[in-house]
């Protein structure tokens, strides 16, 4: 570990810690004493950044660690993550396509249709007329997320020795487990692959054998404009989980039967 590498991880740990201290543990005796829990805690992830913000979006779906009120507070990090500037995003498709991103796209939007804490997708068209989504890993990320874990790792171990309920909970392993997941979540050349994967299971699937599959969508992966720091896929409107209450609320859609092809789909 060089001396440039070892200030940055101190720095970081300085600046976690100080986080920690002021809004979950000295939160009483400042302006954020009426706040719940859980606005709390994303505050705390969308300051610390990226991995923070991935624990906070698991949490969002974990009723059984934490409350209702609280986990639905987290759930505004699943699509309010503040969106790079154009200036950023052109700089990442110039890093990408050395060749000239207009050579790949015949044309590419500005305004991203969603910013989350790895990455931004934006809506484009590939010269032949095909819309797509493109999704760009945001800067730096790979070594954010090293820095980050190995300081989880530090504190984890600490709280093992002086913790017997983090000792129960196996917190080392714990943090091995959300590294593993976060390692996957950031490999964009897996999940292209995966994309397509999924899309010839779903193909497979749906015979004459499983005729009472629903109709579904399942977007193609394009490998040859994709890098390992972006995804070009299909296009296709969806509805952000923040919002599934505007479909399970309307008639025209059989959330069962959409279960049952997703289900189906994944044990092919």
């Amino acid at each position: 570990m060089n001396v440039l590498h070892c200030n940055t991880m101190i720095i970081r740990a300085f600046q976690i810690s100080f986080v920690f201290l002021r809004f979950l543990v000295l939160h009483r005796f400042g302006k954020y004493k009426k706040l719940s829990f859980g606005e709390r805690l994303r505050i705390v992830c969308e300051k610390l950044g990226l991995t923070f913000i991935k624990i906070g979006q698991i949490l969002s779906m974990r009723y059984d660690l934490i409350n209702k009120s609280d986990a639905e507070s987290l759930q505004k990090l699943l699509d309010r993550v503040a969106p790079l500037s154009w200036e950023t995003i052109e700089n990442i498709l110039d890093r990408e396509y050395p060749e000239g991103y207009t050579k790949v796209f015949k044309t590419f939007e500005k305004e991203p249709l969603g910013s989350a804490s790895v990455s931004q997708v934006h809506k484009a068209m590939l010269h032949d007329g095909t819309v797509v989504a493109v999704k760009l890993k945001r800067p730096n990320v790979d070594e954010f997320i090293a820095h980050d874990i190995a300081i989880m790792r530090v504190l984890a171990r600490i709280g093992w020795l002086l913790s017997k309920k983090l000792r129960i909970i196996q917190v080392m392993d714990t943090v091995s487990s959300f590294e593993d997941w976060l390692s996957r979540d950031i490999d964009f050349e897996q999940e292209v692959q995966n994309l397509n994967i999924v899309r010839e299971q779903y193909a497979f699937a749906r015979t004459p054998l499983q005729s009472n599959l629903g109709r579904g969508f399942f977007p193609k992966g394009y490998v040859e404009h994709s890098t390992p720091n972006s995804i070009v896929m299909d296009f296709v409107d969806g509805v952000p989980f923040s919002k599934a209450h505007t479909v399970i609320d309307d008639p025209r859609y059989d959330i069962k039967k959409s279960i049952r092809t997703f289900m189906v789909v994944g044990v092919y």
